[in-house]
């Protein structure tokens, strides 16, 4: 088998040809379990103003908390407004629930795993909890 054949299959698989020992870089934080809780729990629709309150200077947890603060505001408030669009309300309001849905998970499951990755779309905007 060819050296270029070999990389193709080490790329399909994942492998970083170059160098088969480097593991890609994951922005990962050191916690305690209760900064582990307190941001899995700030997912939990209103349970962020909790976290905030007991964040005690963690940036772990401040992160989180800003993570779930913007889901809640976006997806409430934009829920408000297409909820008073009579008929369109009827199609948009159940996927804005599954996409809110689907942004709660994928930020419980960032906070559970101790990543402070932002969430997709989320990386521009302001801190709102420091």
């Amino acid at each position: 088998m060819s050296t270029e054949t070999q990389n193709n299959e080490q790329q399909v698989s994942g492998q970083n040809p170059a160098s088969d020992s480097q593991q890609p870089s994951v922005s990962v934080y050191n916690m305690t379990d209760r900064e582990k809780w307190l941001a899995f729990i700030s997912y939990i629709w209103l349970l962020f103003i909790l976290s905030a309150l007991l964040a005690e200077n963690s940036p772990y947890i401040k992160f989180h908390v800003n993570q779930s603060l913007w889901v809640f505001i976006l997806f409430q408030v934009s829920g408000y407004i297409i909820a008073m669009i009579p008929f369109v309300n009827c199609v948009i309001l159940p996927v804005l629930i599954i996409a809110s849905l689907v942004y709660m998970v994928l930020g419980l499951i960032n906070a559970w795993q101790g990543k402070m990755e932002p969430l997709p779309f989320f990386d521009r905007l302001p801190v709102l909890y420091q």
